[in-house]
C-alpha cells in the first residue's frame, strides 16, 4: 500500500547536480587526446540542463560514453536522465553499471534502489536503500530515498521502523510536506491499530473506556469524553493519568465555578498519586488565575516550573501571572522563554509585544507584533482549511449513496 502519491522524484537539474557532484569518474579512462573533448562535452551537457534540455543533455553525455565506455559520470548523468523521465528500466540499467565501480556509489545505490521500487521490486529496492541512506549527506537525495523506503516498510507492515527512519528524515528536514505528512499517516495507523488490538482484548476494561475518552476529546465531543473517562475510573479509581486528564476535559467543556471546582480536585488527586506531575501543578494555577488569584497562582507555577522548566505553556501563564502581579522585569524573562520555546506561540509573542511597549521598547513590540500578525494569519489559514474538510464530510453523510436517475 502507498502511503502518499508524490510525484517522479526531484526535478531534474538537481538530481543531475547531485550525481555530477559525486565524483566517481574524475580521471577519464579513453584514449589519449580525448579529455579535451570530454570536458567540453560535459559543459555543453551542464549548460543544456541549466536551459531544461535533457535531450541534448543526453546526447552529450553518450558523446563522452563513445570516447571513454568506462566514463561512470556521464552514465550516472544518462540514469539519472531516464529516471526523471520515468523510464525506470532504462534508469535502473545504468545505475546497475555504475555500482561496477569500486567504491560504489551510494547516490547510484539510492537511485537504482528508487528504481527498483516504481518497478515492482520492493525487495531489491529495500536492500539498496537500505545501504545508501545511511550513506547520503545531500538533504534532498537523502529525503526522497528515505520516503521511499518508508514506503516500502509501511507496505510491509514495519511500522516501527518507518517510523525511526521518519524521525531521522525529520530531523533533517523539519518542515519538508512528505516527511510530515507520512509521519502523520503512520502514527494515526499505528494509534488505530493499537485501539482495535485493545477494543479485542478488553473492550470492558479502564484503559479502553480512556482510550475511547480520548478519541471523544479528539472530535470535539467533551460530554462524550467525560462520560468515558468516569467510566474508567469506576472500573479502576487508581488508574494513573486518568484524574489529569479528566480535569482537563472538564475545563475544556466548562470554565463555571462548578467545574473549576471539579477539576481542581481531580489535579489534586492526580498530585497523590504522583508528587512529580508538573502537568497537574500548572492546571491548578490555572485554575487560580481564572480565578483572579495570581498570588496562588504563582505557587502552582513555581512548583511546576521546577519540574519542567521547558514548558512554553507554563512560561506563558507564569509571565502573564507575574504582568498581573505588577512584575514586569520577571515577566519579560518568562515571556521571552516561552516565544523561545514555541516559536509558533502566537500568544506569547502579543504579550512579549504589549510588555516591549509598556517599557518602552518599541523596535522589540513591533517586531513581536508582526510575528503575532503573521502567526494569527497562518492560524486563520488552517482553520479555514478544517472547515471546508469538515464542511465536505457532512455533505457525504448527508449526500444519498446513489443518485437517483431521472
Amino acid at each position: 500500500m502507498e502511503i502518499m502519491k508524490r510525484t517522479g522524484g526531484p526535478i531534474l537539474g538537481l538530481l543531475i547536480a547531485l550525481v555530477l557532484a559525486d565524483g566517481m569518474a574524475a580521471q577519464t579512462q579513453g584514449p589519449p587526446g580525448t579529455s579535451q573533448a570530454i570536458r567540453a562535452h560535459f559543459e555543453k551537457a551542464q549548460g543544456a540542463l541549466r536551459s531544461g534540455d535533457s535531450t541534448s543533455a543526453a546526447a552529450e553525455f553518450r558523446a563522452v560514453l563513445a570516447l571513454d565506455p568506462a566514463n561512470t559520470e556521464a552514465r550516472a548523468n544518462l540514469g539519472v536522465i531516464r529516471f526523471v523521465a520515468k523510464d525506470w528500466a532504462g534508469a535502473a540499467e545504468l545505475f546497475r553499471e555504475v555500482l561496477k565501480a569500486k567504491p560504489p556509489s551510494p547516490k547510484a545505490q539510492a537511485l537504482l534502489g528508487m528504481c527498483e521500487k516504481r518497478l515492482g521490486r520492493p525487495a531489491e529496492a529495500q536492500n539498496l536503500l537500505e545501504q545508501a541512506v545511511p550513506k547520503l549527506q545531500d538533504g534532498s537525495l537523502r529525503t526522497q530515498a528515505g520516503l521511499d523506503l518508508a514506503e516500502i516498510l509501511y507496505a510491509a507492515s514495519d511500522l516501527e521502523r518507518a517510523v525511526d527512519l521518519l524521525r531521522v528524515l525529520r530531523r533533517a528536514d523539519p518542515t519538508n510536506v512528505d516527511v510530515i505528512y507520512t509521519q502523520h499517516r503512520i502514527y494515526a495507523d499505528l494509534a488505530n491499530s493499537a485501539l482495535d488490538t485493545l477494543a479485542l482484548a478488553a473492550p470492558e476494561s479502564a484503559r479502553m473506556h480512556e482510550a475511547m475518552a480520548q478519541k471523544l476529546v479528539n472530535e470535539g465531543d467533551i460530554p462524550g469524553a467525560l462520560a468515558q473517562y468516569r467510566k474508567a475510573l469506576q472500573i479502576e479509581p487508581h488508574l494513573p493519568g486518568v484524574h489529569y486528564e479528566l480535569g482537563q476535559a472538564i475545563l475544556q467543556d466548562s470554565t463555571s465555578d462548578a467545574a473549576k471546582e471539579q477539576a481542581e480536585k481531580e489535579f489534586n488527586l492526580a498530585l497523590v498519586q504522583n508528587p512529580g506531575d508538573a502537568g497537574a501543578e500548572y492546571w491548578l494555577g490555572r485554575i487560580q488565575s481564572l480565578r483572579l488569584d495570581y498570588t496562588m497562582a504563582m505557587e502552582h507555577y513555581s512548583r511546576a516550573f521546577k519540574l519542567r522548566p521547558d514548558r512554553a505553556d507554563l512560561r506563558l501563564r507564569m509571565g502573564e501571572a507575574l504582568l498581573n502581579l505588577n512584575e514586569p522585569q520577571k515577566a519579560l524573562e518568562h515571556l521571552q522563554a516561552a516565544a523561545h520555546l514555541d516559536p509558533l506561540n502566537a500568544i506569547a509573542h502579543y504579550r512579549l509585544a504589549t510588555l516591549y511597549r509598556k517599557l518602552g521598547n518599541d523596535a522589540e513590540s513591533t517586531k513581536e507584533l508582526r510575528a503575532f500578525k503573521e502567526l494569527r494569519q497562518a492560524e486563520e489559514r488552517i482553520e479555514d482549511v478544517y472547515q471546508q474538510m469538515h464542511r465536505k464530510n457532512l455533505e457525504k453523510d448527508v449526500l444519498p449513496a446513489e443518485t437517483p436517475t431521472p
